[in-house]
C-alpha cells in the first residue's frame, strides 16, 4: 500500500518533528482506510475532502489513492492540526510523498467550508469525520451536499457515535 500506513499499523505509533511517538487513539483502522482506498481508486474523484485530519491516516489512504490514480487533489481541513496533533498528520503526508496532493486548511469546518462553497468549489467525494456533535455533523454535511456534483458521494466515519448515527439518519430522510 505505501511505506507510511505500512510502519503506523505495523508499530500502532506516530512520530513527530522532534521524534516523539504517539499512539494514536483516534484514528480510522486499517480496514475503513482500506475501503476509502479501494473506493476512491474505483470512482477516481477529481476533488475530495475530509473534516478532521488527526494524525493524517485517512488522508494517507485518501491521497495514495489519488496519487495511484494518477490524477485528483485532496483538501482536508482541521482546527488541531498544528496544536492537539503536532502536524503528525502533515507530517505523515510529506514522508509518504504524497503532500503534493493535498490543500490544507487550519481552521475548523463550520468557518472554512462555507469559505469554499462560497468560492465555487465542487466536489466528487467527501468523508466526515471532524467534530462528532450532530450540529457540527450536519453543518459539514450541509455545506458539503452544497459542493457535491450530480454523482458525488458522502462518507460519514464513527457511525458507532449517537450524535453521528442521529445526523446521518436525518441526511437519510431527508435528503434523496
Amino acid at each position: 500500500m505505501n511505506e507510511v500506513i505500512d510502519q503506523v499499523f505495523r508499530s500502532g505509533r506516530v512520530t513527530d518533528a522532534e521524534g516523539n511517538v504517539y499512539e494514536p487513539a483516534s484514528a480510522v483502522s486499517y480496514e475503513s482506510g482500506a475501503v476509502l482506498y479501494d473506493f476512491v481508486r474505483a470512482v477516481k474523484p477529481k476533488s475530495t475532502l475530509e473534516t478532521g485530519m488527526a494524525y493524517g491516516i485517512s488522508t494517507l489512504f485518501i491521497c495514495q489513492a489519488i496519487e495511484d490514480n494518477g490524477v485528483g487533489r485532496h483538501t482536508a481541513i482541521d482546527p488541531f492540526q498544528e496544536g492537539e496533533f503536532r502536524s503528525i498528520g502533515l507530517l505523515n503526508l510529506e514522508r509518504a510523498r504524497l503532500r503534493h496532493r493535498l490543500q490544507f486548511h487550519l481552521g475548523a469546518s463550520d468557518t472554512v467550508l462555507p469559505r469554499l462553497c462560497a468560492e465555487g468549489r465542487t466536489l466528487d467525494f467527501a468523508f466526515i469525520d471532524g467534530w462528532h456533535l450532530f450540529d457540527f455533523t450536519l453543518v459539514d454535511y450541509y455545506y458539503i451536499d452544497k459542493m457535491l456534483n450530480v454523482g458525488g458521494h458522502v462518507a460519514f466515519d464513527d457511525l458507532w457515535l449517537p450524535a453521528v448515527r442521529k445526523a446521518v439518519s436525518f441526511v437519510l430522510r431527508n435528503k434523496p
